[in-house]
């Protein structure tokens, strides 16, 4: 995996400025797959990134579609090849066959995927290419699946080409209480099984994809409908320049080792600050983030005992590989947190994770500060086993959480000088006990019980914490 390479995160103002010329349609664009899918027919973590597109398929060329028939799609790539993902809502499935017992794909449940890699705009016709019913070229493929694992063809032929299915695919089906409800068809479409074509960014294919539902035997009157994705008309089976554009994008995003921020100059507050969710019933949010005094001062009153702040980088992702560690210095002013029996804790729980790329969380080490008001640095080892993770090669996100199971609780605290990766010390355990004095459990405002100064907030239940400024 290349890990120089150029940041194009604005892919949407130039992936589809096709100068000079109308676009078609409908356009869309496949973010590069720092981690591919597995091909299995479940959705991986992957598939639900922030920067995959899904695009609905809903054009009725022929028929008409089941009331609750929908289907999406989204798509991947890197080096190798194009991954598709088509969602279905059918819960019937069905497949018609012929006199010879053959199946009838086109009047059963389907997908067709129709894809150009040399898509050019304005498309150039290719009505001598030996063919008496398309238009395609030697580089555009009718890609034709089954609601079945074990069926796929290659359509669209151009004669003398080949017809073996040359894709990787699964087909699973959707259940919801075990009644079904659709499927999932997963596909690997291999780069150099569709002609010379070198995948980069900005890179420009044809692509289309069809959806067809069949619920009852009988004639083509009897077939329910069909979607496409672009093409409005039912002719995409002969003529490629009615297919959409999908433009691939975003490889390249800087890997990098380590990560620091000292707080003493400005920095994102959308970054630091995440979670701006408002509490049921309330108008403030659950965390109130503030850059003061060279370091972040951070008010959290949880609503849900989850409530945590994600983390996540957009211009870069981190390589934690040779130096799996986190180290930041925390103060805890003031809190109060209560155990799963709703006893008060002696200390403030604060964890923190690193997820991958594809939304895995791939470790999470806790430590328990006592809200003294006293700077601590801690630090966190992922390098131990973590069940379901320790991949740290594309690391996007970290989650700072404090949690304890079932009540939303509050503390006030600053942290600073936070590190990622290399340049973390982890010389110095700093996870001992420490000094605090439990509160007294009394309906009394902590702090000052004369009333509020400066330094001291209400909670929205009424209880006071007090911050030491």
């Amino acid at each position: 995996m290349k890990k120089t390479l150029t940041l194009l995160l604005t892919f949407v103002l130039c992936a589809f400025c096709w100068q000079g010329f109308a676009q078609p349609t409908d356009s869309t664009a496949a973010p590069y797959a720092y981690v591919a899918p597995v091909i299995d027919g479940a959705v991986d973590g992957i598939w639900n990134h922030m920067w995959v597109n899904r695009d609905s398929v809903n054009n009725v060329t022929a028929g008409i579609m089941d009331e609750g028939f929908a289907a999406t799609f989204k798509t991947l790539w890197d080096e190798d090849a194009l991954y598709v993902l088509v969602q279905i809502n059918d819960s019937i499935a069905f497949w018609n066959f012929n006199a010879d017992g053959t199946i009838k794909q086109d009047h059963s449940d389907y997908v067709d995927i129709f894809i150009d890699i040399d898509r050019a705009f304005p498309y150039t016709d290719n009505s001598e290419n030996g063919s008496w019913w398309n238009t395609y070229d030697m580089n555009d493929y009718q890609l034709k699946f089954l609601r079945d694992s074990n069926w796929t063809e290659v359509g669209g032929q151009v004669p003398g080409r080949a017809t073996d299915p040359f894709v990787e695919f699964a087909v699973a089906e959707v259940k919801a209480n075990d009644i079904t409800t659709g499927w999932v068809l997963e596909v690997m479409i291999p780069w150099d099984s569709l002609g010379v074509f070198m995948a980069m960014n900005d890179s420009i294919v044809g692509l289309d994809i069809t959806v067809g539902d069949a619920d009852e035997a009988g004639a083509d009157s009897t077939r329910k409908g069909r979607y496409a994705w672009n093409n409005p008309a039912d002719n995409s089976w002969e003529d490629p320049t009615t297919w959409g554009r999908l433009a691939l994008f975003n490889e390249g995003l800087p890997v990098e080792t380590s990560f620091f921020e000292d707080f003493n100059a400005p920095v994102d507050m959308d970054f630091w600050w995440p979670n701006k969710k408002k509490a049921e019933g309330a108008d403030t949010t659950v965390f109130r983030v503030y850059q003061e005094d060279d370091a972040l001062h951070i008010l959290m009153e949880q609503d849900h005992f989850a409530d945590g702040q994600m983390y996540t980088f957009t211009d870069k992702l981190l390589d934690l590989s040779d130096n799996p560690y986190a180290s930041m210095k925390i103060k805890v002013d003031s809190g109060l947190f209560r155990a799963w029996d709703l006893a008060p804790l002696d200390y403030i729980p604060f964890q923190l994770g690193p997820f991958s790329i594809d939304g895995v969380r791939e470790h999470a080490i806790q430590h328990q500060l006592k809200p003294d008001g006293q700077w601590k640095r801690i630090y966190f080892d992922w390098s131990k086993p973590y069940a379901g993770g320790g991949n740290f090669e594309f690391i996007q996100k970290f989650l700072l959480e404090s949690v304890t199971w079932p009540s939303g609780d509050s503390a006030y605290f600053w942290i600073d000088d936070f590190r990622v990766g290399e340049g973390v010390n982890l010389a110095t355990d700093l996870n001992s006990a420490f000094a605090y004095v439990k509160p007294v459990i009394d309906g009394e405002p902590a702090g000052d019980r004369r009333g509020f100064g400066p330094q001291c907030y209400r909670r929205r239940d009424g209880r006071g914490l007090c911050s030491h400024l």
